[in-house]
């Protein structure tokens, strides 16, 4: 699906380095220790490249061979496929889990102690969920990317990543309005508008998520934030 010919060359997005530095401030403030990341999915490599500028020692992953090449050429980093990877001190999913068929077994395989979670969360508490009544009667769970997680809630993520043995010390959500306020009718784009402004008002409503999760040992647990 994320193959470079099918995705990622026709959704090419220019680098831009505050789009990522915002998550680098909240990693050091949360996890000041942290020296190593990791991210799943990297795409074309401005999260990595981003993160080698700021002394960070930072490597990709990407299942397509392409990908990785391209990847590893902007960013300066090793980008490997899952199999290859290797353990850092934050391992960062953003915009990825959603699009692959067993987001489950790509955890496990990680082994993350700190999880950086960055997406999407469709069906979270939403004025813009309005606009997509009708879809609700018309779709079924296969259509879209691979997995469920691309309806989820932040609360599902959440309930998800618990049954892994993880802990939530900080989310942050937001809404973006996507797609609605890009629609072509004066309602939608109204919709949009409005779920953007109503986010800002109720902390739990929003289309977007950023949360960062620790591994737990069996009896302790890290105060969140």
């Amino acid at each position: 699906m994320f193959a470079w010919h099918a995705y990622h060359e026709g959704n090419a997005t220019p680098y831009v380095p505050r789009d990522h530095e915002h998550l680098f401030e909240l990693l050091r403030r949360v996890w000041p220790e942290a020296r190593s990341v990791l991210d799943f999915g990297c795409g074309h490599g401005h999260f990595i490249r981003v993160a080698r500028s700021a002394g960070w020692d930072a490597r990709g992953i990407e299942l397509d061979v392409v990908t990785r090449e391209r990847a590893t050429a902007f960013s300066g980093c090793t980008v490997t496929d899952l199999e290859n990877a290797i353990e850092a001190d934050v391992v960062s999913t953003r915009d990825s889990l959603f699009a692959v068929p067993h987001p489950t077994d790509v955890v496990k395989r990680l082994r993350p102690a700190r999880l950086l979670v960055d997406m999407a969360v469709e069906e979270n508490p939403r004025l813009a969920l309005l606009a997509r009544i009708p879809a609700w009667c018309r779709r079924s769970t296969r259509e879209g990317t691979p997995t469920i997680l691309w309806r989820a809630s932040a609360a599902g993520i959440d309930r998800w990543l618990a049954s892994l043995g993880y802990d939530r010390v900080y989310r942050k959500i937001s809404d973006a309005g996507w797609p609605y306020i890009y629609g072509k009718s004066r309602f939608r784009r109204a919709v949009g508008h409005a779920s953007i402004a109503t986010s800002k008002l109720v902390p739990f409503f929003g289309d977007r998520m950023i949360a960062l999760y620790v591994k737990q040992p069996a009896g302790s647990r890290e105060p969140s934030l």
